[in-house]
């Protein structure tokens, strides 16, 4: 029998100039996880809606990052990340839809 793993799309996304910090639950924002420092380059697996936490607006959008020591178990916010933004740029970009929903 052969067996072919699947391939799993994620994004490439850089956090923003103050960094993001993570959660194990994007419902309520708790449980917290190691910060990603500004301007660093992780995969996203996939983003969910949650508009609750006050900080996820405007967008309401959080990011399941894949990139080593999250490991998909944690979540930070998308308008946190540059989206494929420039430095500076305004307005800038809240959300990367071109990362698929979880």
């Amino acid at each position: 029998m052969r067996v072919i793993a699947a391939q799993v799309m994620r994004a490439r996304e850089q956090s923003g100039s103050h960094g993001s910090p993570t959660f194990l639950n994007p419902r309520n924002a708790s449980g917290p996880g190691e910060w990603i420092p500004a301007r660093t380059w992780v995969e996203v697996e996939c983003r969910v809606y949650e508009p609750g936490i006050k900080t996820a607006n405007p967008g309401g959008w959080w990011y399941r990052i894949a990139t080593s020591p999250w490991q998909s178990r944690y979540y930070a916010v998308a308008n946190t990340f540059m989206n494929g933004d420039t430095p500076g740029q305004q307005p800038p970009t809240d959300t990367d839809w071109s990362v698929p929903i979880c």
